[in-house]
């Protein structure tokens, strides 16, 4: 660990600021002396304020470290919904045995840089990821939802119908204030996922499937004459369903929190981001 602090600490967490002095007290003094001659329209007064404008760094604008403290994902809120119309048929349960782990691990660190695309947009690049951000002055927020939506049906000429969607969703969000060389703030993330099936409950023979393919056999299962746990079927001649359709549905949604901080470094170059985006420093030592 303390030659990974040396490296962080060599760095240069400090900012950059630089300052240009334009003009020549001695100019103006010059251009007073050469307008005595003979122009009476001149005054030779241009430029002798001999003022000074001062170029500043834009703070925010630039590559900055980003430290990410390890959040075990068992601490992450979890919801789940689940729905069937399978008449008689329930989730089993896990038996007797109940299984737990739990980790802690070091922070991860990540180069980003900050770059403004309008008044009060920007875009922070993560490795190869882009978070769109918006704000003003201090306060900002940089976020993205990446999304997949899948449908699968299978349809036969005989009636038969078959089905299947998923949806997840994963949003990533960064909300940080900047205080000049320093930010914090929090790093939000949350997935939702969703997936449904439905299958015609009976179909004719012509269609070549004796029992369907919906997959309530990993989800569901029904006590018979003394016999308990047996699993559930969509079977072809049998009304097995409440409905012309069996159903089939699962939905979670989880999301958790972590404080972060940045602090900025002296990189200026736009184009040393080339060279650090896949630099960085993974939670714990990876096993």
């Amino acid at each position: 660990m303390r030659s990974l602090l040396t490296c962080v600490v060599a760095l240069g967490l400090v900012a950059c600021s630089s300052a240009g002095k334009e003009g020549d007290d001695t100019a103006a003094a010059d251009g007073a002396s050469e307008g005595s001659d003979g122009d009476d329209g001149d005054d030779g007064s241009d430029g002798s304020d001999g003022g000074e404008s001062t170029a500043e760094t834009d703070l925010f604008q630039g590559v900055w470290l980003l430290r990410v403290p390890w959040a075990d994902p068992s601490d992450a809120g979890c919801s789940e919904g689940f729905d069937h119309n399978f008449p008689g048929a329930y989730r089993p349960d896990d038996g007797p045995w109940t299984e737990s782990e739990t980790a802690d691990r070091s922070d991860a660190l990540y180069f980003v840089q900050i770059e403004r695309v309008g008044e009060s947009e920007a875009v922070m690049l993560i490795g190869r990821d882009i978070l769109l951000g918006t704000g003003s002055g201090d306060s900002w927020t940089f976020a993205w939802t990446e999304s997949d939506d899948t449908l699968s049906l299978e349809e036969h000429e005989d009636g038969y119908v078959y089905r299947e969607e998923a949806t997840v969703t994963n949003t990533v969000s960064l909300a940080l204030s900047f205080d000049g060389t320093a930010a914090s703030g929090t790093w939000d993330g949350a997935t939702d996922q969703l997936r449904h099936w439905e299958e015609s409950d009976e179909w004719v023979e012509s269609v070549g499937r004796a029992s369907g393919v919906i997959p309530v056999a990993d989800w569901l299962v029904y006590d018979e004459a003394g016999s308990e746990g047996i699993p559930e079927a969509n079977l072809r001649t049998e009304a097995d369903c409440d409905g012309a359709r069996c159903e089939l549905s699962w939905t979670q949604s989880c999301s958790g929190s972590s404080p972060v901080t940045l602090g900025r470094t002296s990189y200026e170059d736009e184009d040393v981001y080339d060279l650090l985006e896949e630099v960085s420093q993974p939670f714990g030592s990876g096993l």
